[in-house]
């Protein structure tokens, strides 16, 4: 499917399911946002400390458990409100697991980003403390490597992840696999797909520029009617990106399908 006929199908399945879908995400923003401020109100430390592991252990299972909520409406399936804490909650274990496997695949290109800052940072410091007392020793040359450095590596963990962005979906509907099984499974289906996956993505930037129009006009007469209308616009654009996002998975599962049929069965020959 292209990109138009992915986006058409995300509204036409969230024809009548508009609404659940703007509260069910309204509802994990309040609720994920309530947990943060709390965290503020702690006053001991050590309380404070349990409490934010806490909220960190319980956070990605509810981002999870909102991500179902959008996959059982654009299927069409029963879905009430707070599901999305049940059915997160629920699998905590396996999405940390998945969580935990798609880091071990990510952890080089998270090593040479990390030796990357550290190197310009270094680097900015010294420099800075040279040309302070001798102007004349400045020399970029280390700065500007660094710099090539990071944006190489920042590239590199971009494309590295992109094979990782399904796992939520096919952990879904692979409930019973192991989280390697999950990780490899979605760089399967996402081989060959990770530029479309990005130009869908981008598809959304005239919304997303669209919606900081709409801010940067309504904060000239009100910055409340401002931050309501840009959180309004973005509850209406987050369950259509969702869906969208969705309607991809399942077009490239489908393809992944097709194509594992028609591969021959070799047979050993006795």
């Amino acid at each position: 499917m292209t990109i138009s006929e992915l986006k058409k199908e995300a509204r036409i399945k969230l024809s009548g399911n508009w609404i659940k879908a703007i509260i069910i995400t309204l509802l994990y923003l309040v609720i994920t946002s309530l947990l943060e401020v709390i965290t503020s109100t702690i006053q001991n430390e050590i309380l404070a400390l349990c409490y934010s592991i806490l909220v960190l252990i319980i956070s990605l299972p509810l981002s999870y458990g909102l991500t179902v909520c959008m996959i059982k409406i654009a299927r069409n399936e029963e879905v009430s409100i707070f599901d999305f804490v049940t059915l997160g909650l629920s699998k905590t274990k396996s999405v940390w697991k998945v969580y935990g496997r798609t880091l071990l695949k990510l952890i080089l290109p998270i090593i040479l980003v990390t030796i990357a800052i550290s190197i310009l940072v270094v680097n900015i410091v010294l420099q800075s403390y040279n040309t302070f007392t001798d102007p004349s020793s400045f020399n970029p040359t280390l700065i500007i490597l660094a710099t090539i450095l990071l944006i190489a590596s920042l590239i590199y963990l971009i494309l590295k992840s992109l094979y990782y962005v399904v796992t939520t979906y096919v952990l879904y509907d692979n409930p019973n696999a192991t989280g390697k099984e999950i990780v490899e499974k979605s760089a399967e289906l996402m081989q060959f797909k990770r530029k479309d996956y990005f130009l869908l993505n981008l598809s959304f930037i005239i919304w997303y520029l669209l919606i900081y129009l709409i801010g940067r006009i309504s904060i000239a007469y009100n910055p409340i009617i401002a931050v309501v209308l840009m959180l309004i616009s973005l509850l209406i654009l987050s369950p259509y990106i969702s869906i969208s996002i969705i309607n991809f998975y399942e077009d490239i599962s489908i393809d992944n399908k097709k194509i594992n049929k028609e591969e021959p069965t070799n047979t050993d020959e006795k």
